[in-house]
């Protein structure tokens, strides 16, 4: 797992105290869900009802610093879904951050298809 660290730019003031991000990718097993052995049993993320990864309005996780985006958080699901939740959760990750942000919100977690 990687840590990273957020730093504000030479001569700004910081609007808060940086703030670490855990980085780090887990995997599907088809239509199996996340598989939980390994780093979902590390990092104690809780599961929602359909034994996916729990995750708030912002994609984040029960553990601070993680959140989770695509098949991990929806289940099986197609990969415009996937690719739109990354975005969502790229605001929340630059929020979480800086304290704001100004990236596009694509769709909540909650969304579902129209149909």
């Amino acid at each position: 797992m990687r840590r990273c660290r957020h730093s504000e730019g030479p001569g700004e003031q910081a609007r808060r105290a940086s703030r670490g991000l855990h980085a780090a990718a887990a995997s599907t097993r088809g239509d199996l869900g996340p598989q939980r052995e390994g780093l979902l049993e590390q990092l104690g993320v809780e599961l929602d009802q359909r034994g996916n990864v729990a995750r708030d309005r912002d994609y984040r996780t029960s553990v601070d610093g993680v959140f989770v985006a695509g098949d991990m958080g929806r289940g099986q699901y197609l990969i415009v879904w996937a690719i739109a939740e990354g975005r969502s959760a790229a605001r929340g990750v630059d929020a979480y951050l800086t304290g704001r942000t100004d990236l596009p919100y694509p769709i909540p977690p909650t969304a579902r298809p129209i149909g």
